[in-house]
């Protein structure tokens, strides 16, 4: 869908990665795209079993999903 530029990026981040390096990745992102970038981490299981309501709005809305090895 598209629609206004937004003024920062929300990141969801399903898996186990350390928090140093997400809040690494953050600041370099946030200092190229010139927008603030937001970082989420859950696990997988909280991913897949989707019990919590934030998790249902963001598997219900148009989202883009990355998977990175």
């Amino acid at each position: 869908k598209s629609g206004a530029i937004p003024n920062d990026i929300d990141l969801l981040v399903v898996g186990t990665v350390p928090v140093d390096l997400l809040d690494e990745v953050s600041d370099r992102a946030a200092k190229t795209l010139g927008r603030d970038v937001n970082i989420r981490k859950i696990s997988s299981k909280d991913w897949k079993e989707k019990s919590q309501p934030f998790l249902k709005t963001v598997a219900m809305n148009p989202h883009v999903e990355l998977t990175i090895k």
